[in-house]
């Protein structure tokens, strides 16, 4: 089974979740920011609404469970997850 990860992005009543990899992911959760991201205090959450999805998905679903549903068939896993907003 191949392995994915979640960005979930939620606000002003809309909702989006992206299916990464792991270096996705990292770049957004770990990542040190730049010296123009240090400029935003939500560098991380800018991260996650510019990030790229695994090929296998769409840009982003609007709803987790069609998210969860299109994960299953295509053999992924869900590793991990973390929340951001949209703004």
């Amino acid at each position: 089974m191949k392995k994915c990860w979640l960005i979930t992005l939620e606000g002003q009543g809309d909702v989006e979740i992206r299916v990464v990899d792991k270096e996705t992911f990292d770049w957004v959760t770990k990542g040190t920011p730049t010296a123009e991201e240090m400029k935003s205090s939500s560098w991380e959450n800018d991260r996650m609404l510019a990030c790229e999805t695994l090929a296998d998905f769409p840009d982003y679903f609007d709803h987790l469970g069609t998210a969860l549903k299109a994960i299953k068939a295509k053999d992924y896993e869900v590793e991990d997850t973390v929340d951001g907003y949209i703004y």
